[in-house]
């Protein structure tokens, strides 16, 4: 599979964010960085978490009138549905609770549900957003270290110390959901590709594959770098919950994300490794790079 293809087929895949971004260029530019100050707060305390949160809804709610003609393809997607009607019957369940305050509480936990909607206008970028939260997450890791070494002001710290736990600006058991995306996140990374340059027959030069296979080691040494520092992080939280999580999502990630890595085979023996041939522009720190390139090139 050639870059002409590959990019072809990421503009068809994010034709829907081209069109919303060229209707309101202003509010674009304004709702992506809304959305990347979003995802540096998710790792930090209560009160900029839900402020860049509360921020994005009225971005979103504001741009809504010129984007509402492009979201249906959002709602063709099975899992959004899945999502709405356990949102609908969680809603619902309150007309039988015993408990109708406590359990409106446990529903406006949830709200964060709203995320795949709000970042929807933005998905072809999303990449900044991922980047965003795992800088977050470096500070999360910071003030993890501040609380070992004790050196954390009082003021930061107040209880957030629980029996030798260290959760940072968090409850450990916060800090410890987060930590557990952050290492998929790198987990993922390790499976990515960088950009690279292309002569005209599509054929990948010695020169740039050199620069490209490079760029890529260190790519994966950030990556394992991140990987060990938030399983680190984890253990640092003493959290038993985030470690369960943990030990059922790694490995699978890892396995699935691995079965799906496009065939060294089909596109030669690139120096850049089994993903050289996914396409130029397959950075994608969710893991499984250029799944769909690879299977037109496949086909």
């Amino acid at each position: 599979m050639n870059a002409v293809t590959a990019t072809q087929e990421r503009t068809a895949n994010f034709a829907p964010q081209t069109r919303m971004r060229a209707a309101d260029p202003i509010g674009d530019r304004v709702h992506l960085a809304l959305a990347c100050l979003a995802g540096l707060a998710v790792a930090s305390d209560t009160a900029p978490a839900e402020i860049t949160f509360i921020a994005l809804v009225v971005c979103f709610l504001a741009r809504l009138p010129r984007l509402a003609r492009f979201l249906r393809p959002f709602f063709g997607r099975a899992l959004v549905w899945v999502l709405i009607a356990w949102a609908g019957y969680a809603t619902l369940s309150l007309a039988w609770s015993p408990a109708v305050e406590q359990g409106g509480q446990e529903l406006l936990r949830v709200r964060f549900f709203l995320l795949p909607i709000l970042l929807f206008p933005v998905l072809d970028r999303a990449r900044l957003v991922f980047v965003s939260i795992l800088l977050g997450v470096a500070l999360l890791h910071v003030a993890q270290a501040l609380q070992v070494t004790e050196l954390m002001p009082e003021a930061l710290d107040g209880d957030r110390y629980v029996q030798a736990r260290y959760g940072g600006l968090m409850h450990p058991v916060a800090s410890g959901n987060i930590l557990v995306g952050a290492a998929a996140l790198h987990l993922g990374a390790l499976f990515a590709t960088v950009p690279r340059s292309r002569d005209r027959e599509g054929a990948v030069s010695e020169e740039s594959a050199g620069a490209d296979s490079s760029g890529r080691r260190r790519w994966r040494l950030l990556s394992a770098l991140g990987l060990v520092a938030a399983l680190a992080g984890l253990l640092l939280t003493g959290s038993r919950g985030p470690w369960l999580a943990a030990l059922a999502l790694l490995p699978l990630q890892f396995l699935v994300t691995a079965i799906r890595l496009p065939p060294r085979a089909q596109a030669g023996p690139h120096p850049a490794g089994p993903a050289a041939g996914s396409g130029g522009d397959r950075f994608d720190l969710a893991g499984a790079p250029g799944r769909r390139a690879a299977a037109a090139g496949a086909r």
